[in-house]
């Protein structure tokens, strides 16, 4: 068998466990907000966010007064994907401004209170080389995605990145408010034997359009 069939069957066989175990641990999404973040008001567009629990790794001290809007924010330690994908980091979100961040995560398209970052592992910001103007354009398109489910085609190796998707995986998402909006953050914007046809956070991190600037471990 081929090391390509290979790793598809391993891929859609761990998918399969995934979507499995979603339906079996369904916790209130209202269970997730911390006690003393409960009366922050998120941002009004959307109307209703979705505020998720911490984090579930090391910790870090990155400073968050440095993030700005627009910024991509790379964590590693957050369980989900660790394990299996290449790179540094395995999560990424948006900063959207007001304390809050726009990510996907298993549950869907969610905001989040930036203090979450701090649960995990690691952490990184980097800043998109662009105008204020597609920062905000790219917030915007992420903002109108909350609540649309998880995109699970990452697991599937070959992938299948795409910017007008009705589901997201985390970098997906994040990659797709830019490429809208004329700034591609894919290091590898087509095929890539590490990432197949996939936008993962380290490749957002690498990329030539996105610079360092805070990292906390």
């Amino acid at each position: 068998m081929s090391l390509k069939k290979y790793q598809l069957i391993l891929g859609f066989a761990f998918l399969f466990a995934i979507a499995i175990s979603m339906v079996c641990a369904s916790v209130p999404a209202a269970a997730a907000v911390e006690k003393n973040e409960a009366n922050v008001t998120p941002l009004e567009e959307p109307a209703v966010a979705i505020v998720g629990k911490n984090y579930d790794g090391n910790g870090n001290s990155l400073n968050l007064g440095l993030l700005q809007l627009g910024d991509i924010v790379a964590v590693a330690g957050v369980k989900m994907g660790d394990s299996l994908l290449p790179g540094t980091f395995s999560h990424t979100a948006i900063y959207v401004g007001g304390g809050i961040i726009t990510e996907a995560m298993p549950e869907g398209v969610r905001q989040s209170y930036t203090s979450i970052i701090h649960g995990a592992s690691g952490a990184r910001i980097e800043r998109v080389s662009t105008t204020s103007a597609v920062k905000q354009a790219a917030v915007n398109h992420n903002n109108a995605q909350v609540g649309k489910p998880y995109d699970w085609i990452w697991l599937t190796y070959y992938g299948n990145k795409n910017a007008y998707s009705s589901s997201w995986y985390c970098s997906e998402l994040n990659w797709a408010g830019y490429y809208l909006n004329g700034k591609d953050i894919d290091k590898n914007p087509g095929w890539s034997w590490t990432y197949g046809y996939n936008c993962a956070p380290q490749e957002i991190v690498d990329d030539a359009d996105t610079y360092f600037v805070a990292e906390s471990w």
